[in-house]
């Protein structure tokens, strides 16, 4: 994961709010031919990467923003497997539904006090506590590393 540390909440917003157009535009108008490619052996095509953003969105992000907020620094239970490269059937509807999971994630956010910002969770691989700003800007991160995995995907599977 590349460090972004210095994202400010309006940042992390602006990247959550674009990532599931910006992967659309990388994959719009491919064959599925393309978007199934692996790049290498043991990488994920780009349609897997996109099964791995809504999976992680589903499974992971969205969980624990909605325990952070209503629950008193809550424990997560291991994510490890949730989002495993998964080979989804259709890329449009893929977009699609991470598209209308991310907006559940983003109303969420919208919808935070500023004290809210600050309610912590635990993840299980980390001893330190995270807070759902914290929480959102990884987030962000994530967007942002596997954005760059769909452009470079892209690039050598030649599209």
């Amino acid at each position: 994961m590349t460090a972004h540390s210095s994202l400010t909440r309006t940042e992390v917003l602006d990247i959550l709010r674009t990532t599931a157009d910006r992967a659309g535009a990388v994959g719009a108008g491919l064959s599925w031919q393309h978007l199934a490619t692996r790049p290498a052996q043991g990488e994920w095509s780009m349609a897997e990467i996109i099964g791995h953003l809504v999976l992680t969105e589903e499974k992971v992000l969205l969980p624990r923003f909605r325990r952070m907020v209503v629950e008193d620094f809550p424990t997560f239970e291991s994510s490890e497997g949730l989002a495993d490269n998964p080979a989804p059937a259709s890329f449009a509807a893929e977009i699609g539904r991470f598209r209308e999971l991310r907006v559940e994630t983003l109303a969420l956010l919208d919808s935070l006090s500023e004290a809210d910002w600050q309610r912590q969770g635990r993840r299980p691989s980390r001893p330190d506590p995270v807070t759902i700003e914290t929480y959102a800007r990884y987030a962000a991160e994530h967007d942002l590393d596997h954005l760059k995995q769909l452009e470079a995907t892209a690039a050598i599977i030649g599209c």
